[in-house]
């Protein structure tokens, strides 16, 4: 359970846990370096000492741990005005929510959140480290915190104060070694803040309660140097930001599997100093979406060496202009082998169980696992452009329209797949029921409809896709989209009449189309309204309030 941490309700600010909580645990943890600073048994209350000198230009990333599974991150005062705050502070709504709280702070608050005195218009942050449970079938512990910005530090205390009365527990805000805080034996959570800086940590691992106050000392320092990767992050232009560390992530899945488990021993080899970065920005009339990974250099390497050229022509030819989605991916299919025959197989053959998957999989299919590798080329293509009713032997029935289709390296192995009996006859089942069937040319194989059987063998559609949509599939090592008014067409079709397919039907009409294109070791997604003009978040949160 994530600890509790959180100004409101007041009562869920502090919790006891057990009597024996206190004890201290040897051992290395990701708050190692909070490790070796010490707490008084009691409530906590040092000597006052000035912030060093310089601190007010200290940026809130010292403050945050050197080592971290993952961290969130999100500009308060942006997203606020991006999603027309001012405008719910003058709206029905609010003043209806007004009259069921009973509190003057929290009105104060949530009328003007500088009332805190907390600076929301820089970025808040909350980090965690995930720790493997210390006992089988045991749950994961948490320890975290939350750094955020001073704008008055003495509004900021009037606040607490507020908050530990309400809370009717013994608390109250001391001074400490260059800052101020509130702590207490026992306690699972600690807080403290200078006139620049909030902290706040917890953890949900009971053998760590008495180190907490050394954990707030160790975050208040401020010496935190970020890494490269995480640095770079920090950088981005984003409302919302995400940034993990999915290494430690494996790390902690490895030992919960064992060390003798070869898939822990893989996935911590492929992907040993893996970090992603994620960060969403509102914008007019859009929601845009940056995702990328980082792994060390000979990492980094490998992985852009899988990728493709863009998908090949003659599966482009087949996608509809009028497409409601479609999809496309490229990749180097010679270097995925080589990693896959070097670093994945070797382990999976070693693997009783596997070893037995493997048999199965020839014995099925007619192929060994490296056969199967090697009939595609590494280019793939599927499109979905319509769904209808049409009258079938039993009464009318969907009918849909699509293809999926991929270019042969190994057109022998292939053949060999395409002409398995048991393959056969599902694949005749499928075509009798939904019309269903295998189809191809000279550069590609598809599974497609009747409707687009006879486009295959020519080589095009009638009407195949082009311009931005074409060079979103084909320019990138994957790319797709989906358009929102075509799937409304789909849903009025098939539930005409319904009430509640009206409503779906005017929610989809509300947004335009949604794509995304990946070169390997990024992908950048976009979401996009009717509406060019309005900011997106405001247009999601009206959504919202009329839902």
């Amino acid at each position: 359970r994530p600890p509790r941490s959180t100004l409101f309700p007041y009562t869920t600010l502090f919790r006891s846990p057990a009597a024996d909580a206190g004890e201290k645990t040897p051992g290395a943890t990701p708050e190692a370096e909070d490790k070796a600073e010490t707490n008084n048994p009691q409530l906590i209350a040092n000597p006052v000492a000035k912030p060093a000198a310089g601190a007010g230009a200290r940026s809130l990333a010292s403050h945050l741990p050197k080592k971290m599974t993952m961290l969130f991150s999100a500009n308060l005062k942006q997203l606020l005005d991006k999603g027309g705050y001012k405008d719910l502070l003058e709206s029905d709504l609010f003043e209806q929510l007004m009259e069921e709280v009973d509190d003057e702070l929290a009105i104060a608050i949530l009328k003007d959140p500088a009332a805190s005195g907390l600076d929301i218009a820089q970025p808040a942050h909350v980090f965690m480290n995930v720790l493997p449970p210390a006992e089988e079938f045991g749950e994961p512990t948490v320890t975290g915190g939350l750094v955020m910005a001073v704008k008055d530090a003495a509004t900021l205390e009037k606040t607490l104060n507020k908050i530990i009365a309400a809370t009717g527990m013994p608390l109250r805000v001391t001074d400490a070694q260059g800052y101020k805080q509130v702590a207490m034996e026992g306690i699972p959570v600690a807080l403290g803040f200078t006139d620049n800086v909030l902290v706040i940590v917890g953890t949900s691992d009971e053998t760590k309660v008495g180190r907490v106050p050394a954990m707030l000392k160790a975050r208040m320092t401020g010496n935190t140097k970020p890494t490269a990767d995480l640095a770079k992050h920090l950088k981005k232009k984003y409302d919302l930001a995400a940034w993990f560390d999915y290494a430690q992530l494996m790390e902690m899945i490895g030992e919960v599997l064992g060390e003798e488990d070869p898939t822990a021993a893989l996935m911590m080899d492929l992907y040993e100093d893996l970090t992603y970065s994620s960060t969403v920005s509102f914008d007019a009339g859009a929601v845009t979406v940056d995702f990328s990974g980082s792994f060390g250099k000979k990492e980094n390497e490998k992985f852009a060496n899988m990728a493709g050229k863009g998908a090949d022509a003659s599966l482009l030819n087949m996608v509809p202009d009028d497409s409601i989605l479609a999809f496309a991916e490229s990749v180097n299919m010679k270097a995925v082998r080589k990693m896959f025959n070097e670093d994945i197989l070797p382990l999976l053959e070693d693997n009783d169980e596997f070893g037995e998957v493997l048999e199965l999989i020839e014995e099925n299919l007619g192929l060994t696992l490296k056969e199967l590798l090697s009939v595609p080329k590494g280019d793939v293509v599927l499109s979905w452009d319509s769904l209808e009713m049409a009258e079938g032997d039993f009464g009318p029935e969907p009918k849909v329209g699509f293809v999926f289709g991929f270019t042969v390296e190994n057109w022998k192995a292939a053949n060999k797949l395409i002409n398995n009996p048991e393959l056969q006859e599902g694949m005749a089942m499928l075509k009798g029921m939904l019309g269903i069937q295998f189809a191809q040319n000279q550069k590609a194989l598809f599974i497609t409809t009747d409707k687009h059987a006879g486009a295959v063998a020519e080589g095009t559609t009638v009407n195949p896709i082009k311009g931005d949509r074409r060079n979103l599939l084909g320019k990138h090592v994957a790319g797709g989209f989906i358009r929102f008014d075509r799937v409304a067409d789909v849903v009025e079709t098939m539930a005409e009449g319904e009430e509640e397919a009206d409503k779906i039907v005017e929610i989809l009409r509300v947004f335009d189309e949604a794509s995304f294109t990946s070169d390997m070791l990024s992908m950048k997604g976009k979401l996009t309204f009717k509406d060019k003009k309005t900011n997106a978040l405001k247009q999601i949160v009206d959504l919202s309030v009329e839902l």
